[in-house]
């Protein structure tokens, strides 16, 4: 979808906005979205993410907003080595994937 030459996407809302405006604001959910497709089916840890995008407290919010927006699911596993902590892994959606390729991104 076009206006004024500029491509528009729709938001969960059904809101219209052009790519360029929500690159704009949403750089930070856009960064995060992008290295947890590149991590491929298997996902990427949070504490991994959060090393990888270079965030710490803002990252909590960022994850957060993807999966409220439905752009990504969050797994809770086993450790590797059978005790610790429960590392949670993030795994982009086919809507996370759907918005960027409507970025094209």
């Amino acid at each position: 979808m076009k206006y004024g030459g500029r491509k528009l996407i729709r938001m969960p809302n059904n809101v219209k906005v052009s790519t360029d405006d929500f690159i704009h604001t949403h750089k930070g959910l856009i960064t995060l979205l992008k290295a947890v497709a590149k991590a491929g089916p298997k996902g990427i840890s949070t504490r991994k993410l959060y090393a990888q995008i270079k965030t710490t407290g803002y990252g909590d919010k960022l994850v957060d907003d993807a999966e409220r927006r439905g752009y990504i699911k969050r797994e809770k596993r086993k450790p590797q080595t059978g005790v610790g902590f429960y590392p949670v892994f993030n795994i982009i959606t086919p809507e996370g994937k759907k918005l960027l390729s409507q970025l094209d991104l």
